[in-house]
């Protein structure tokens, strides 16, 4: 039994004694009587307190002080981190600053990249004073901006001014890269501005962007001799290919010569004495070449090598490299010089198609020795060699081998030649005409015949690394393109979308009728660029300014009279197996009295020009004149 059920009995029982206060006090210390003397003496019953409703009691409290001590501090928190939130919104750093640039991640060198820049005000606070700086890397060559950029060099720099909250402004750069094969080219973009709540503060945000270069789409090789004597006549040959779907601009080649080598000529001509040449455009998917001569001079068995560099021509006259080559030629021992002329030229020669050709082949016996027996043969490969039309004095021309072969038979002075002999040889021949070269595929341009010449006698010494025939070296004839313009004149064709001739039919006087001119443009072999087409209008003839052209650009002046029509490229093959550049144009006419029973004159005498892209050569044709016959006979002359 515990003590209070023993209290409790005893406090129940009738008469129970009065408990002991020491017995009370000593059971139970945590139970204080509140009794004084007097109440003692008064034998009044203890006071008890109930333990478990006062520590409930107790708990409450603490838990009550403690919940408000909790919520003054939750509220304290909160209000701060409201303040400091609020505050913070109000203040411009760098996670507020927002700035995006948009790029290609890889390009080949030489390829055009549009980069579009793009700033944010991510604060609540408006920005002032702001601006972009974009500062590009060397091979950037800027196009086109937009908006256009106020900076000059290699930075970039547009004004904002004010950028209000949540506002976003864009800008684009478009341009060409250049760059070495597996380089990177880096952007860097910087936005600055004043925020508007703290005036004397300048803030700044840098954002990268780079790209990886790859190599470039614009090919070089690169031919010389494999074999030369001292003093020998040689030609070599650059060759660089554009394999992009799209034409390119600012190619450089430059070349490095050996010691010894003396230039003589160079195909295009080159200004100063550096061998280098500026390549203004290479249309999409074509190629183009170099040729230039010279002789070697330099002791036998030396190893000379020429290097030719591909690049881009950057900042006016900065030159980045792309592609590099290189070709050796030895220095040989020779006891027989081969050289070729073709019509007086010794490098290569540019001709037409069905011009005649005349050759000429100089054989010498350059050794200290006499030679026998000397065979003499001529080899053509290509295409553009008319078989048919092959002449030679003495030897024999073999149309299955396609070679010329001269003997002592034919040829006496072939059979001895002493030390300083020499003998010479002639042929004849006519290159294929227009219709004749084959045009079956649109492969097929860009004609040449190409011309060796090999001697051989018994007596030459023959070394090793090297040939006991000797070689004249490749002699190249190029058959230039041939345009041609064809006029003609219409009273209703309304299949250009242009309006249907309009007045009498045949012309009257003081009426008029209005025609449509048709220029349309052919091509052959080779793609022709730079192409300007000139046609002149005569005096009462009124130029109506109705035109449509399939390609360029088409102006008129009215004093000159003159109607320019410029085309930048005419591919191989117009007209035939491509559609052909054509140009519709309206003319008025208001005879006079005069020009009764006559037939008036539209349009003067046209021409065109361009550059054949193959050759290099400058092209010219010429369109006929066009009267009111070329448009009906029956109704060409003017009545009353």
């Amino acid at each position: 039994m515990t003590f209070l059920e023993d209290l409790k009995k005893k406090m129940s029982t009738p008469g129970a004694d009065r408990y002991s206060e020491e017995r009370f006090a000593s059971a139970q210390p945590h139970i204080v009587e509140q009794e004084t003397s007097s109440q003692l003496s008064d034998a009044a019953p203890p006071v008890l307190l109930n333990i478990e409703e006062e520590g409930r009691k107790r708990r409450k409290k603490i838990y009550t002080v403690t919940g408000i001590v909790i919520g003054i501090a939750i509220v304290a928190a909160v209000t701060f981190w409201g303040i400091f939130a609020y505050r913070a919104s109000y203040i411009v750093d760098q996670n507020n600053i927002g700035i995006e640039i948009t790029s290609p991640e890889r390009l080949p060198s030489g390829e055009n990249a549009t980069l579009k820049f793009s700033v944010t005000n991510k604060s609540k606070i408006a920005w002032e004073n702001t601006s972009l700086e974009v500062q590009k890397p060397t091979g950037f060559a800027v196009a086109k901006t937009d908006p256009k950029q106020q900076g000059t060099g290699d930075s970039l720099q547009w004004g904002i001014g004010v950028l209000r909250p949540k506002e976003t402004v864009s800008f684009e750069v478009s341009g060409r890269l250049v760059g070495k094969a597996n380089s990177t080219a880096n952007f860097v973009a910087i936005a600055t501005l004043t925020p508007q709540n703290t005036p004397q503060t300048k803030k700044q945000k840098k954002q990268f962007a780079t790209i990886n270069i790859d190599e470039s789409l614009i090919q070089i090789s690169l031919i010389a001799p494999k074999q030369v004597a001292n003093g020998e006549h040689m030609q070599v040959k650059v060759i660089y290919h554009n394999k992009k779907d799209s034409d390119v601009q600012g190619i450089r080649i430059n070349v490095d010569a050996p010691a010894g080598f003396l230039l003589e000529t160079s195909n295009p001509v080159i200004t100063g004495t550096k061998l280098t040449w500026n390549i203004p455009s290479i249309p999409q998917q074509s190629e183009g070449e170099i040729n230039f001569t010279g002789t070697m001079q330099g002791d036998p068995d030396v190893v000379r090598t020429f290097k030719a560099t591909l690049g881009f021509v950057i900042d006016g006259d900065g030159f980045l490299y792309q592609n590099e080559v290189q070709s050796t030629t030895a220095m040989a021992r020779r006891a027989i010089t081969v050289t070729q002329v073709f019509n007086n030229q010794q490098d290569s020669l540019k001709a037409n198609p069905s011009d005649t050709i005349e050759a000429k082949i100089g054989v010498k016996n350059t050794g200290d020795l006499g030679l026998r027996d000397l065979i003499i043969k001529t080899t053509f490969t290509g295409t553009g060699l008319d078989p048919v039309s092959v002449e030679s004095e003495g030897g024999f021309y073999d149309s299955r081998l396609n070679t010329i072969t001269w003997t002592a038979s034919s040829i006496p002075g072939l059979k001895t030649m002493r030390p300083s002999d020499s003998a010479q040889l002639t042929y004849r021949f006519r290159l294929l005409s227009l219709k004749g070269l084959p045009f079956s595929s649109q492969e097929d341009k860009n004609f040449s015949v190409m011309v060796q010449t090999t001697a051989d006698s018994p007596d030459v010494p023959s070394q090793i690394g090297t040939n006991k025939t000797i070689s004249s070296g490749t002699f190249q004839i190029m058959l230039n393109s041939v345009m041609q313009v064809n006029m003609a004149a219409y009273y209703d064709d309304g299949r250009t979308g242009l309006p249907v001739g309009v007045g009498p039919q045949p012309p009257q006087v003081g009426k008029e009728t209005i025609y449509t001119i048709r220029a349309r443009i052919t091509n052959s072999s080779a793609d022709v660029v730079d192409g300007v087409y000139r046609a002149v209008l005569p005096e009462g003839i009124r130029w109506v300014g109705n035109k449509y052209s399939t390609t360029g650009t088409v102006t008129f002046d009215e004093r000159t009279r003159e109607i320019v029509w410029k085309i930048n490229i005419v591919p191989a093959r117009s007209g035939t197996g491509l559609p052909g550049p054509e140009l519709n144009f309206q003319v008025g006419l208001t005879p006079s009295m005069n020009q009764i029973d006559s037939r008036p004159t539209l349009c003067l005498g046209s021409s065109l020009d361009g550059t054949d892209t193959f050759t290099s050569a400058r092209l010219h044709a010429v369109g006929a004149a066009i009267d009111t016959e070329s448009v009906n006979p029956e109704k060409s002359q003017v009545t009353r």
